[in-house]
């Protein structure tokens, strides 16, 4: 055989992958709200608070570094999709426990230790989807409003992932706290609740920050370039072309800060290893419909969460097919734009 290959340490943008992510991302949303009644304490306070931890922290804490492998790699519109399948998970799993609880028993004992732990009450329910939807959203719109921002800059990586985790993670904590354990509970209304209520929300955080520092090594890992080219390779492109306008925000005057419109030209190039089983890489309707159906006749200024540059715009249809590596968008004749992913 030739040389040696190298190991491959990235996480490459295929559907295996990203169907692991949603995998991992929903067992995690799972076994959080399972475990999430048991408090944990620490053993140390931060002056009159004491701090105490939700037993489903930990394993909460997987889903943001999830969610911001997907929006890194397949884009902002996958990672919501994601959100919305652990929502409708955790759904059909709190059903499923229900419905179990509720059957008869030869047991009461077992009966008993099932209501104990799996059997939450209804605010231990709303407030972790309350907490979990708000959170999750933040997450994913923070994390692609910063990555734009910087034009999704390699080496600003850091910033995106833990601002959007960071942030997000308060929101999480203190929706939960406040829902499950203050009310649901009813610590507020018990002597030294309310220090209690803030102890958990405190303890739960400082270890989801730690936790959220610490996934950073795996961000930068798992969604690195790659550094070997790709060989035997299947290579398809579609040209569109839509007519949309938009207006640019810019740092100096120009005419093109006033709403104008092109004919745009987007050709869109995807390559691949693998056919599907119709003998395709991807159907071109489909990359139609994604793109000239969402874009056509439209203002980029609204249908688009970044400035709308072509620059911008190039890059935005590689995050829409997962098999496309390179975008090219001509805004007008001798004008275009190129963004291609390593």
């Amino acid at each position: 055989m030739g040389g040696k290959s190298r190991l491959q340490t990235h996480m490459r943008k295929n559907t295996n992958n990203l169907i692991l992510l949603n995998i991992i991302f929903c067992i995690s949303i799972v076994v959080a709200n399972v475990v999430g009644c048991k408090v944990i304490d620490l053993g140390v306070s931060l002056g009159q608070f004491p701090l105490l931890l939700s037993g489903g922290a930990i394993t909460y804490a997987f889903t943001f570094l999830c969610t911001d492998i997907i929006g890194e790699i397949w884009g902002r519109e996958e990672a919501n999709k994601t959100v919305w399948r652990g929502f409708l998970g955790q759904l059909f799993a709190l059903a499923l426990i229900f419905a179990t609880q509720f059957t008869p028993t030869n047991n009461p004992t077992m009966q008993a230790a099932y209501e104990t732990l799996l059997g939450q009450t209804p605010m231990f329910v709303l407030g972790s989807l309350c907490a979990y939807f708000a959170s999750q959203r933040w997450d994913v719109w923070v994390f692609h409003k910063i990555r734009n921002h910087f034009n999704a800059k390699a080496s600003m990586r850091w910033l995106w992932n833990n601002a959007s985790t960071m942030t997000s993670q308060i929101i999480d904590t203190a929706i939960y706290a406040i829902i499950a354990f203050g009310i649901g509970m009813g610590m507020f209304w018990q002597e030294g609740g309310v220090v209690s209520v803030i102890g958990i929300i405190i303890g739960q955080y400082v270890l989801k920050f730690c936790l959220a520092l610490l996934d950073t090594p795996f961000f930068y890992i798992l969604t690195r370039k790659p550094t070997q080219k790709q060989t035997n390779m299947y290579y398809v492109s579609k040209r569109l072309e839509i007519a949309a306008c938009h207006r640019l925000a810019l740092s100096y005057e120009s005419p093109c800060q006033n709403l104008h419109g092109h004919n745009w030209h987007i050709t869109v190039h995807c390559k691949g290893k693998k056919l599907n089983k119709d003998g395709m890489l991807v159907d071109f309707k489909h990359i139609k419909e994604k793109i000239h159906k969402y874009l056509d006749h439209g203002n980029l200024n609204e249908l688009l969460p970044f400035n709308p540059t072509a620059e911008n715009i190039a890059r935005w249809v590689v995050e829409q097919i997962p098999q496309c590596y390179k975008a090219v968008v001509q805004e007008s004749d001798g004008n275009f734009a190129i963004y291609e992913e390593d």
